[in-house]
């Protein structure tokens, strides 16, 4: 989602080029090596070849020239409504039919008298390796007709019926995949809901399958969640951006001004701000993919997330990823400390481009390398066959008395969680990482009354993955109260790393989403869950927690909130982790990121 400069979505990072892109990919394909793990997957971690860190160049160049731009507005099935789609096909002899790589969001301006191809080198290349490229202007954006319907039933219709378009054309093969991030990601789901027979495969960048558990999750809000739909995507993303100045016919811009449902999705929005709960009307319900994409779709998923993303956060796709590889699809998983973002390493347009040929042109002999690649807060790539690991094992540490977070119960005072928060340290603010943003909070933080817990020195790395659990016994003072959790690894100095983060309202503290009336002094089970991770603390540093009750990222506090006093005695309050152990021949030596302003390694 786009919002206050935060978030980006792939659209822009390789279509507006505002970041350092690959300027070429490979359609190079390896056969997998003898003893390789079972197809499609493989060991490869890294495909043999140089690779340009400043520009990815390919391995392999590409061999098509690449056509004109065209441009076709295709009436909805279901209202009239134009559908906007722009297509750029690679120049093959007569005869052969290319597969279909698409993007659908509200990104994409109505670019009279522009050509897709000259502006953007992403492009160019991609078709170049003979796909077709796709751009769909869902409904309200570009100039297709309609209002803005913020991932709704009518913009799922739409976005079906281009893939079925895209999918019978005469020189289609007939296999669609899809390519995004952020709103352009979550689009992906709600075409994966349908089945559509064309739809292959999809691969999901920061995306959300489920609307409601993106704005509010554990009862608490996103900052954007009161006004999204009519602030943000009905008036910016509609008339605001696309009118017929920017090249949107008359027609279409007039059938923007009467859009009802925006009043309908402020008040839903406002409602659920407050409550923490979804509407009585069904406009959340509406918004929520998960059950058909599990009854529907039989196509698979290579599925990019950052655990540092505060916009997009990693909750929502694990663990319904889980029930979709349970289901029996094929899913890779590309996973780092990186926030709202594509993982820049230099060899990532490789991977992509290989698994659009297996997928899209059933070439059964190309090398996907590892199901998973993941990426640790100590810049340590790793291979996995599944994520979370299989062998993680749930281990239970203990919040007590003298901030000590231990192995076993210990006696302890209770402690208070007040209305305070962390203040970053101003001398450490140049060090901020707008990049990477699990590293966002690695500047020294200072909080002398927030309840803090440390284990002792790591004798040996512990490594965790998945989502971190912490119960607390608590007891609000007033009607209502919230608590948020950050995770620090910290050194010997006292030197910090954010790692993990999580935040829950106590009308939620058993989880769920209806909410439970609080009542002051009486105890609660508070059972928070933080957001899934991939981290390391090195030996001889510390597992660090701190409570408080500010926020985290965009997430909006709690109102009314009141102090919570937590129990420590006897093992009252407790944390679980899950720990799995790595060795060094479990990491490999990975290309860096692309472009000038990476972050160093």
């Amino acid at each position: 989602m786009r919002a206050g400069g935060l978030a980006v979505t792939l659209a822009t990072l390789f279509l507006a080029g505002c970041l350092n892109g690959p300027e070429a990919l490979s359609s190079s394909t390896v056969p997998s090596a003898a003893g390789a793990m079972p197809a499609p997957f493989s060991t490869t971690a890294v495909y043999p070849g140089e690779y340009d860190t400043e520009k990815a160049r390919p391995l392999v160049e590409g061999p098509y020239d690449v056509l004109s731009q065209e441009t076709t507005l295709v009436p909805s099935d279901r209202d009239g409504a134009a559908i906007q789609i722009f297509v750029v096909r690679p120049d093959v002899p007569d005869g052969v039919l290319v597969p279909v790589v698409a993007d659908a969001g509200p990104y994409f301006p109505a670019w009279a008298g522009r050509g897709l191809p000259e502006d953007n080198a992403f492009i160019k290349i991609l078709v170049e390796h003979g796909f077709a490229l796709a751009l769909v202007s869902v409904r309200g954006t570009g100039d297709s007709g309609g209002c803005m319907d913020l991932m709704g039933e009518k913009e799922r219709d739409d976005i079906d019926q281009a893939v079925t378009w895209l999918g019978e054309q005469e020189w289609s093969n007939g296999n669609v995949g899809l390519f995004g991030g952020s709103y352009d990601g979550s689009t992906q789901w709600e075409a994966a809901s349908t089945g559509n027979p064309h739809l292959k495969t999809i691969v999901p960048l920061a995306s959300i399958p489920d609307l409601f558990t993106h704005q509010v999750r554990n009862g608490t809000p996103m900052a954007w969640t009161p006004l999204q739909f009519s602030a943000l995507y009905w008036a910016f993303y509609g008339p605001v951006l696309y009118n017929p100045v920017t090249g949107r016919s008359a027609e279409h811009a007039g059938s923007q001004v009467a859009c009802p449902d925006s009043f309908e999705a402020m008040t839903v929005s406002m409602h659920s701000t407050l409550t923490g709960e979804r509407d009585p009307l069904g406009f959340w319900a509406e918004r929520d993919w998960r059950d058909d994409v599990l009854a529907n779709y039989n196509g698979s998923i290579f599925l990019i997330q950052g655990f540092g993303d505060v916009t997009v956060e990693p909750h929502n796709v694990y663990p319904f990823v889980g029930e979709l590889e349970a289901k029996g699809l094929v899913v890779k998983h590309f996973l780092g400390p990186w926030g709202h973002e594509a993982p820049w390493r230099a060899d990532w347009p490789e991977i992509l481009l290989r698994w659009y040929e297996h997928e899209l042109r059933e070439n059964a002999t190309v090398d996907l390398g590892p199901k998973v690649l993941v990426l640790d807060n100590r810049e340590g790539w790793r291979s996995e066959t599944a994520w979370p690991p299989a062998d993680a094992v749930p281990t239970t540490l203990y919040l007590a008395g003298g901030e000590a977070l231990s192995r076993e119960p210990a006696p302890g005072d209770p402690v208070l969680v007040a209305p305070m928060a962390p203040v970053k340290d101003p001398d450490s603010l140049g060090g901020l990482n707008w990049y990477w943003k699990l590293y966002e909070d690695s500047v020294q933080e200072v909080c002398i009354s927030c309840p803090t817990f440390r284990t002792d020195p790591q004798e040996a790395d512990l490594r965790i993955v998945g989502a971190p659990r912490l119960h607390l016994a608590a007891t609000p003072a007033g009607p209502g109260g919230h608590v948020t959790a950050i995770l620090y690894t910290e050194d010997d100095a006292g030197g910090r790393q954010r790692i993990g983060f999580g935040q829950i309202d106590l009308r939620f503290a058993g989880g769920g989403e209806t909410a439970h009336p609080v009542a002051p002094l009486q105890p609660l089970d508070v059972e928070l869950q933080l957001q899934p991770l991939d981290v390391v603390v090195p030996a001889g540093e510390r597992l660090v927690l701190v409570l408080h009750q500010g926020t985290y990222g965009i997430r909006l506090p709690s109102t009314p909130t009141f102090p919570v006093e937590v129990a420590l005695a006897d093992g009252a309050s407790t944390f679980t982790i899950d720990v799995i152990a790595r060795g060094p021949d479990a990491f490999h030596a990975a290309p860096a990121r692309i472009g000038p302003d990476a972050p160093p390694r």
